[in-house]
């Protein structure tokens, strides 16, 4: 959880890791945040499968940039966020381009994992589904 808002549910907690070109710094850093509320309404009204299902495309608040999304049951192995989607090999070859959220799932011991890519208008920034300032999200 967020140690700048410490309390809140993981169900409203999230992690995003930009593409490379989306970074500030060129540094890869994660941020960690609250979701915006929009986004955890899309993800938890969407058929949203466990993996190894199929993702599920959708389009996110606040720009309407796509994204894949699946749910795992785990953070490690096969289940990491760094490689459910690598079975698409156009993602495998590009991670650069990759920009990729954890959001927590009212579920015990799910997750969220979502993926989107730099190009067409999206800089490949997953940070815009959280909020930093937590405004809207009840502990």
């Amino acid at each position: 959880q967020s140690r700048t808002y410490p309390g809140y549910p993981m169900a409203d907690t999230g992690l995003a890791i930009n593409s490379q070109h989306g970074r500030t710094e060129n540094q890869l850093h994660i941020h960690i945040s609250c979701v915006r509320p929009d986004v955890k309404q899309a993800l938890d009204h969407a058929a949203i499968e466990l993996f190894p299902a199929q993702p599920v495309t959708l389009r996110l608040p606040p720009h309407d940039h796509l994204y894949r999304a699946v749910k795992v049951s785990s953070l490690a192995g096969k289940q990491s966020p760094f490689l459910v989607f690598q079975t698409d090999r156009q993602v495998k070859d590009d991670m650069g381009r990759q920009s990729i959220a954890v959001v927590g799932s009212r579920v015990a011991n799910e997750y969220f994992v979502l993926d989107t890519s730099r190009g067409d208008g999206n800089p490949g920034v997953a940070e815009e589904l959280l909020d930093q300032t937590c405004m809207g999200v009840p502990r």
